[in-house]
């Protein structure tokens, strides 16, 4: 009876560890999905009502512009702006 109740206990405890990080990665992942819809909504609020999918249409969006401010960056002026940017603002800032 001692075995049964330890192979239970130990059984119980298995399921826990293995569920719960499932778990809470579920809940992470849907507390940051609220969160980009949140930051999505007035980009959704300008593609017109007649769209399909408008809160993908709007991620695209989202995604087409840090894709368009990537490519600059990588330009010779772009880098340039950033570095003057960072050197303005972030020596300024202590640590």
């Amino acid at each position: 009876m001692k075995a049964l109740a330890e192979f239970a206990r130990t059984t119980l405890i298995g399921g826990i560890l293995v569920l719960l990080p499932i778990y809470l990665a579920i809940l992470l992942l849907l507390k940051a999905l609220s969160a980009v819809m949140a930051l999505v909504a007035p980009v959704t609020a300008q593609v017109p009502a007649g769209v399909e999918f408008r809160q993908l249409v709007a991620i695209l969006i989202i995604l087409a512009a840090c894709f368009i401010a990537g490519i600059v960056v990588r330009t010779g002026p772009g880098a340039r702006g950033i570095e003057k940017l960072q050197h303005r603002l972030l020596e300024k800032i202590p640590g």
